[in-house]
């Protein structure tokens, strides 16, 4: 991962997941999340993202929905994040902490990348 965002952000889906998964749910550390974005902003639906992600991936697109999508296919090597029209000031509620300058500043090497609304991580 280049940014701490990303870090962030991945540890973030992480504890989410692990907190608000259905109980009784079977813990799967290859299940993907889908966690939806409501209306103002709040952490709506977590939902285990069974169907095929790729076209889950489509449909949330061409509806313009606020997501993060956590697969961590083959956790801990790796993970997959990705989100869309995902307000920065939501992301900071849900961590109970504020990004910081160097959040968004390259670990490796000069670079620069302003918060995201879209974004994904291969991981």
């Amino acid at each position: 991962m280049r940014f701490r965002f990303e870090i962030k952000l991945w540890r973030l889906a992480s504890q989410l997941a692990g907190r608000l998964k259905p109980q009784g749910m079977e813990s799967d550390p290859s299940q993907p999340w889908l966690f939806e974005i409501g209306p103002g902003e709040h952490l709506g639906a977590l939902t285990p993202a069974r169907m095929d992600l790729p076209a889950l991936r489509e449909r949330l697109r061409d509806a313009g929905a606020t997501y993060l999508l956590f697969d961590p296919y083959d956790f801990p090597e790796s993970f997959q994040l990705e989100w869309q029209k995902l307000p920065r000031r939501t992301v900071e509620e849900l961590m109970g902490e504020p990004f910081v300058e160097a959040d968004f500043m390259s670990r490796h090497g000069p670079g620069h990348q302003p918060w995201p609304d879209s974004w994904t991580v291969d991981y």
